[in-house]
């Protein structure tokens, strides 16, 4: 066999090797060829789990993007994710991440290390052009007190001359202090003080002190998140800023969820800078739980305690992004024989505290008063749970397999125009790893593209994503 046909049949494999299709010690090979070093490569690509993949099409310029995500046995997680103008490349292990980046206009690296109570992260940034040498690096020192809380020390340091930015401000140095308290799943509370000096497009320094706190509390039916954020800048442009962010989720039964929404930004001295309101209500064919109640919420807190009981540094989060990545991590741990029950429990809880929306109806309007703009967004979705009846009803192991989205959004602008936008969507679940995603966007024309007379062609998506496990 010549080396392109090994790249070959090694390629073939590694694409089509499904999770559970490891070789067992007692099974026969599954190609009894009598090389010594073919059964060897065999059997290591046995070794080799996909856990990711995702194939995606944009008709609008024609680009295609391809992203794979591997289980290396029980060493790590190996990513991919490459199209036109984007790579990135990540590598995370039990302690360690890394990840590398770039694009036609910038390249990055990062990486991260999780200790017995410390956990560090770094990153660093260039622009490719020439004329733009320097870096932006950031970095972020969290330590583990308790299971329950973490205090965290970050910092930001930005060289780079004549960087490709709009911002009106960019920080070009931070230090930043703050804490995360989660007592529980249903309460958790952050706060941080940053001191940033800020660079103005003019060149000009601006110094700023930042305050800000959130937090995500529920009792019985109600799930209310807040966040305060205040601002002192002084130097050229002195000001003093305060933005008010209000959330509040109300389910009536079982299966039916409202909720409102707030932001409002203010300079202290001038009034409203810009202002934010939301609304919407969604059934769920399933009877609904939040992120941080239920079994899943429960089992959540345990893993996460026991892991640092154990010795292991890990974030707790809520979605199923945040759970995923933490079944992930744990299961490369040395421990991961002692944390195998928990683990296996999380994800069983998170299966049977699924929701599967069944219908639902967003509205949000958002006015900037620096450019006299106010933003509309209508949308509706419907959603056919999928299962053994094929019921289009509440049906408590329904699993979502149909997703129609419709969004419409329409701007405002004082100077005299308006401009709209479309998007519609068509999700299908296969199973719940496969989807298949449709996608139709005509999108809204900012006001920089109306004073440039730039015409932006519609966009269409159809994309292939397959999730092993989520």
């Amino acid at each position: 066999m010549t080396h392109r046909g090994l790249r070959v049949v090694l390629l073939g494999i590694l694409v089509l090797h499904l999770p559970g299709q490891a070789a067992r010690a007692d099974a026969p090979p599954i190609y009894p060829w009598p090389t010594p070093s073919i059964r060897c490569v065999l059997e290591a690509c046995n070794n080799i789990q996909l856990v990711d993949f995702s194939l995606r099409r944009f008709d609008a310029d024609g680009n295609v993007a391809v992203g794979t995500r591997l289980r290396l046995r029980d060493w790590g997680f190996l990513g991919v994710e490459v199209d036109r103008t984007h790579q990135t490349l990540n590598l995370t292990t039990a302690r360690w991440g890394f990840d590398l980046r770039r694009d036609d206009r910038s390249e990055g690296l990062g990486a991260e290390y999780r200790a017995r109570r410390l956990r560090l992260r770094s990153s660093a940034q260039r622009e490719t052009q020439s004329a733009n040498a320097g870096w932006l690096t950031q970095g972020e020192l969290a330590l583990r007190v308790s299971s329950d809380f973490e205090l965290i020390i970050g910092a930001l340091k930005d060289d780079r001359k004549n960087p490709l930015t709009a911002d009106l401000e960019r920080p070009v140095s931070t230090a930043s202090i703050g804490g995360r308290w989660q007592p529980s799943s249903h309460f958790e509370l952050f706060a941080q003080f940053a001191d940033s000096t800020l660079e103005t497009l003019s060149g000009s320094r601006l110094d700023r002190k930042t305050y800000a706190f959130d937090s995500v509390f529920l009792a019985g039916a109600w799930r209310f998140e807040t966040g305060l954020e205040y601002q002192d800048l002084t130097g050229r442009f002195a000001r003093r800023e305060g933005a008010l962010r209000l959330r509040a989720d109300y389910r009536v039964g079982g299966h039916t969820v409202i909720h409102l929404a707030a932001r409002k930004k203010d300079d202290v001295n001038f009034g409203a800078i810009a202002q934010e309101a939301e609304a919407g209500i969604t059934f769920f064919a399933r009877k609904h739980s939040y992120d941080r109640s239920g079994r899943a919420a429960q089992s959540t807190v345990a893993l996460h305690r026991r892991a640092f009981e154990l010795g292991l540094n890990e974030t707790r989060g809520y979605s199923l992004e945040e759970r995923r990545r933490l079944r992930e991590r744990l299961a490369l741990s040395k421990h991961r024989a002692q944390l195998a029950g928990l683990i296996d429990s999380l994800y069983r809880s998170q299966v049977a505290d699924r929701n599967v929306p069944l219908a639902g109806f967003t509205w949000n309007q958002r006015e900037d008063n620096l450019d006299g703009s106010r933003t509309t967004t209508i949308g509706l979705f419907w959603s056919i749970p999928w299962s053994k009846e094929r019921s289009l009803g509440i049906d408590q192991s329904a699993v979502e397999f149909l997703r129609f989205s419709i969004a419409s959004t329409e701007r405002d602008i004082s100077s005299g125009f308006r401009v709209q936008g479309k998007r519609l969507g068509l999700d299908i679940a296969l199973n719940r790893e496969l989807r298949i995603e449709f996608a139709w966007e005509d999108p809204i024309f900012t006001g920089l593209d109306f004073a440039l007379d730039r015409n932006l062609a519609d966009r269409f998506e159809v994309g292939l994503v397959y999730r092993y496990g989520i």
